[in-house]
């Protein structure tokens, strides 16, 4: 697999007058390829990019937009980085890394409910829920589409002797969730719901969900990893890490198996990022009690 990543020439005053793009790209690693363009928002940028990406490298190729170039994304007809899935990959190493932030053993997550937000049932989603069956106190579901998840209820509680639980009530639902981890639920979707004003929300989602009034809890976003190689460090000026990261991933079918590659990479994650940036310790560390029934 080729990746192709896009990025904004820096602003100069020579700029202004050009009246085409100027597409530069140059070999940053063994498949890996970086466009620089003079004009992002010029009308024609996405169909000179698709063209010159394309006759270059393939159709196959995949794409990660800069920071700058996000918009983008949504008409990017062609292959993305899948960064919502890359970040429920990383659901096991992100609560490991909140319980190492408020000084608890990993173990502890055997003693908390999770509550996963799921509109659909794919095999994705199915996956990710069977894998936590065993890992955490108890698994619950809230989604819109209960059949199918009662379904899934059944047959692991006749496969595992494990008992899920899957609802659908707006008031009651989530008014008592400490661990709410949003698969993908938008944010319009999840505003319907009353949630627990302390809770701790995991967003899988690269919508970003704003804060309720009156909510005191912690919402994260997304995170940072930590950069290694000098490539990496230089691409990180533009990129977000979480998508240089993603781009280097090697995604199979089975959710465990990429769970397990994702620790072999050795990936350590740096900071939490919330809805107003990074998240300190101190936050999390006020939430310790709330989140495990235990003093500081």
């Amino acid at each position: 697999m080729q990746y192709v990543y896009i990025q904004e020439k820096e602003k100069s005053k020579k700029i202004w007058w050009q009246k085409f793009n100027r597409i530069k790209m140059e070999k940053i690693g063994d498949n890996s390829y970086l466009y620089t363009v003079s004009h992002l928002n010029h009308k024609n940028t996405l169909k000179q990019l698709e063209k010159k990406i394309h006759k270059k490298q393939g159709k196959e190729v995949q794409v990660i937009f800069s920071k700058e170039a996000e918009f983008l994304k949504k008409q990017w007809k062609g292959k993305k980085i899948n960064i919502e899935t890359f970040k429920k990959i990383s659901l096991p190493l992100l609560l490991d890394y909140l319980l190492d932030q408020i000084q608890e053993k990993p173990q502890t997550l055997l003693l908390q409910d999770i509550y996963f937000c799921a509109k659909t049932l794919n095999e994705e989603n199915k996956q990710i829920i069977e894998y936590f069956l065993e890992k955490v106190k108890t698994v619950n579901i809230v989604t819109t589409e209960l059949k199918s998840f009662q379904k899934l209820e059944e047959k692991c509680g006749k496969e595992k002797g494990i008992w899920i639980t899957v609802s659908n009530n707006k008031r009651k639902s989530l008014n008592k969730a400490r661990w709410i981890i949003n698969l993908d639920f938008s944010a319009e979707q999840l505003e319907t719901y009353q949630i627990n004003r302390q809770a701790m929300i995991i967003n899988c989602t690269e919508e970003k969900i704003t804060k309720e009034k009156g909510f005191e809890g912690v919402i994260v976003q997304s995170f940072d990893i930590e950069l290694v190689s000098p490539v990496e460090k230089i691409l990180e000026e533009k990129f977000t890490s979480l998508a240089i990261i993603a781009s280097q991933f090697s995604f199979v079918l089975d959710y465990e198996e990429n769970v397990r590659k994702l620790k072999q990479m050795g990936v350590n994650i740096r900071n939490l990022i919330g809805i107003n940036g990074k998240i300190n310790q101190k936050e999390l560390l006020n939430h310790k009690k709330f989140l495990t029934n235990k003093n500081i």
